[in-house]
């Protein structure tokens, strides 16, 4: 029903009305094709993958800064964090699915502005994760864009402090670039 409701041109919610929806809708709809059909078993695998992807991300993202146990000690603290608790007490989907992809977003940041980048990296690819991870974040939450370009500027000009200026600038470029 949710592939359904992404597809209708009109929409059920409030009194109803013409035009198109959420992007999330053709993202959620995969989670009860898995489970056939059980919603309460895709409401709860929908959680537990949610809640395991933002430990991996928080985990990859201090991947190139500390060891192996402060990067589960930190994906565990950013698990069961205000954030990943209030999603799941309040059934924010928004809240959790944005927990899952911001800390990916933030290390395509961290990596586009210079903080730190790995040997080998590619502006075209950087570009390319920041956009894949803004449009998921985008979808659940549009307002998390505005973030996502807020936290671009930010790195970029404190990258500017303390780095040459023209990878500064190209970082914002690759930046807001992968955003827009």
């Amino acid at each position: 029903t949710l592939w359904r409701t992404f597809a209708s041109p009109w929409q059920p919610s409030g009194l109803g009305s013409p035009g198109p929806t959420s992007p999330a809708l053709l993202l959620l709809g995969v989670v009860p094709a898995v489970t056939l059909g059980a919603i309460g078993a895709a409401q709860k695998l929908l959680l537990v993958v949610l809640a395991a992807i933002g430990f991996a991300g928080a985990y990859h993202l201090l991947a190139g800064v500390t060891h192996r146990p402060a990067r589960v000690v930190a994906g565990l603290a950013y698990l069961f964090g205000p954030l990943g608790f209030a999603g799941v007490r309040e059934g924010a989907l928004g809240a959790l699915a944005l927990g899952a992809v911001a800390p990916f977003a933030v290390r395509a940041l961290f990596e586009a502005t210079g903080w730190s980048r790995p040997p080998g990296w590619d502006h075209g690819r950087g570009a390319a994760r920041i956009a894949l991870t803004s449009a998921l974040a985008g979808a659940f939450v549009p307002g998390s864009l505005i973030l996502l370009a807020i936290a671009a500027v930010l790195l970029s000009m404190l990258r500017l402090l303390v780095g040459p200026v023209r990878g500064s600038l190209n970082g914002l470029v690759v930046s807001l670039g992968g955003l827009l």
